[in-house]
């Protein structure tokens, strides 16, 4: 159910605005860049892909199909490299769920051992590296696999 306020407008004629609902859980783009940032801070670089469409004025939209930005449905949102080595990384919310793309795309990858590690917050991000410095990356993305 939708809740509305009286407020004036501009020239003191009283209007109808509706009154939105403060965000309880950080969005995806939110969660992304906290887990780029903690990703670059232990020395990564992260490179961020969006596997929609562009328009043309640079804004990436989904409902738009001027261009494409080249990448296959389901690839996955972030990859950190570091040492000649890479972490390919799905980000999702709470909750969140792969599309059946996201998991064709993964396990294709799996097929060359490529795996593709779903990220759903930050804190999971620093255990994850605290992983990959512990036991070295193999050992990590395969024990994160196991565990998420």
């Amino acid at each position: 159910m939708k809740t509305y306020k009286i407020v004036k407008d501009d020239f003191g004629f009283p209007i109808k605005v509706e009154v939105k609902k403060p965000k309880t859980e950080p969005s995806e783009a939110d969660i992304q860049k906290k887990i780029a940032d903690i990703f670059v801070r232990d020395g990564w670089e992260v490179v961020r892909y969006n596997s929609g469409v562009m328009q043309g004025d640079g804004r990436y939209v989904v409902f738009c199909s001027n261009v494409t930005t080249g990448l296959s449905s389901g690839h996955p949102d972030l990859i950190a490299f570091k040492n000649h080595k890479a972490v390919r990384i799905e980000v999702k919310a709470t909750g969140g769920k792969l599309s059946a793309n996201q998991v064709k795309y993964a396990s294709n990858g799996l097929k060359y051992g490529n795996p593709i590690i779903v990220l759903r917050s930050k804190e999971e991000a620093i255990r994850l590296i605290e992983m990959i410095n512990y036991e070295g990356l193999e050992s990590a993305v395969m024990c994160w696999r196991a565990v998420a």
